[in-house]
């Protein structure tokens, strides 16, 4: 199990409601809209080998890591495996890792969704949208 610890601050509120007084996002900015999402995440390259990360973000095409030891194991096409929210089914996709920092930080591009996953990930994201205040531009 996963647990992620936030102190709330005046400064929190204060972007709240500066998110809340902005324009609609449009489509393209709804695609790269990232939502804060620190969950365990399994990695598994072409030749069947397993890695355990944690999430840092994501979004419609990617998502950000953390804790990624060797990504020269993770070069090419992964399969990627997460939940959004604990208990529900997980989100499965292909990937591939587009830049890796020294330190563990990497970053994915989503290639591909099993079936459900994508509409389980995009109602996830607009409800994140929602709740940061970005009315969605229909």
């Amino acid at each position: 199990m996963f647990f992620a610890y936030c102190e709330f601050s005046p400064q929190m509120e204060n972007s709240r409601k500066l998110a809340s007084a902005v324009a609609p996002l449009g489509s393209d900015q709804q695609n790269y809209f990232r939502a804060t999402l620190k969950v365990p995440v399994l990695l598994r390259n072409a030749q069947g080998l397993e890695f355990h990360t944690v999430s840092t973000n994501v979004s419609s095409t990617g998502m950000g890591l953390d804790c990624l030891q060797d990504p020269l194991l993770f070069l090419g096409r992964l399969e990627i495996e997460f939940e959004l929210e604990e208990g529900e089914p997980p989100v499965r996709a292909r990937g591939r890792i587009i830049w890796a920092r020294p330190a563990g930080r990497a970053g994915v591009r989503f290639l591909n969704f099993d079936s459900g996953s994508w509409f389980r990930l995009q109602a996830w994201l607009a409800a994140r949208r929602e709740e940061q205040g970005y009315p969605v531009q229909t």
